[in-house]
C-alpha cells in the first residue's frame, strides 16, 4: 500500500514537486548559459507600478572575477546591450573604473558611471545570481545613466525618470 506524503494532500505534494523540478530547470539553464556564452541577462520585471525594470549580469563573476552589473529603467534589449559591452571589455581583459565618467560603453553620446553595489542589496536583487554562486561572495556594479542631456540623477539638473538611488524605490516587502 502506497503511504501518502505527509503535511497535505497529494495534490498539493506533486504542486510542490513541479515547483521544485522548474526551478531546478531553471538553475541549470543559468548554468548551461554560463558555460555556454560565459554570461547571461536576467531580466527583472517590477510587481508595483511605482517601480522599474531592471537587468543584471550572472557569469562575469565566474568567467573573469570581474564585478558582476545592473542597470535599471532599460528595455531588456537595450539593458543587455550595455551588459554585453561590459562583457566584450571584460573579454578584452579590461576592467571598469567606479564613480567614474566612461564614455565609451556602447558607443553612444552619453557617460556612464559604475557604482559598488552594497552587499545588503543582494538577497533582493540578486536571488538568482546568490543561488547560482552558492552565497554573497561576489561583487556588483550598478550602472548609472544620465537623461538626455548627460546628466546624472545625483546632480543638478537631472529630468530623467531614474531616482538618484533606485534601490530605494523597492521596499522590502516588494518582492515577496
Amino acid at each position: 500500500m502506497m503511504r501518502k506524503p505527509s503535511g497535505g494532500s497529494t495534490s498539493a505534494f506533486m504542486e510542490r514537486w513541479e515547483e521544485k523540478k522548474k526551478k531546478d530547470r531553471f538553475k541549470a539553464d543559468i548554468r548551461k548559459d554560463v558555460k555556454e556564452y560565459g554570461w547571461l541577462c536576467m531580466n527583472v520585471y517590477p510587481n508595483l507600478p511605482h517601480q522599474c525594470e531592471f537587468s543584471y549580469s550572472i557569469g562575469f563573476y565566474e568567467t573573469f572575477k570581474l564585478p558582476e552589473v545592473i542597470v535599471f529603467g532599460l528595455d531588456k534589449a537595450v539593458a543587455h546591450g550595455f551588459l554585453r559591452e561590459v562583457f566584450n571589455l571584460y573579454s578584452d581583459g579590461k576592467d571598469v573604473p567606479v564613480n567614474t565618467r566612461v564614455e565609451d560603453i556602447a558607443n553612444n553620446d552619453y557617460s556612464v558611471i559604475f557604482h559598488e553595489v552594497s552587499k545588503e542589496h543582494y538577497l533582493e536583487f540578486f536571488g538568482n545570481a546568490c543561488t547560482h554562486y552558492g552565497s554573497t561572495d561576489f561583487p556588483v556594479l550598478l550602472l548609472s545613466l544620465p537623461d538626455k542631456n548627460n546628466v546624472f540623477p545625483w546632480e543638478s539638473g537631472y529630468q530623467g525618470q531614474m531616482p538618484k538611488d533606485p534601490f530605494e524605490v523597492f521596499g522590502d516587502d516588494d518582492f515577496l
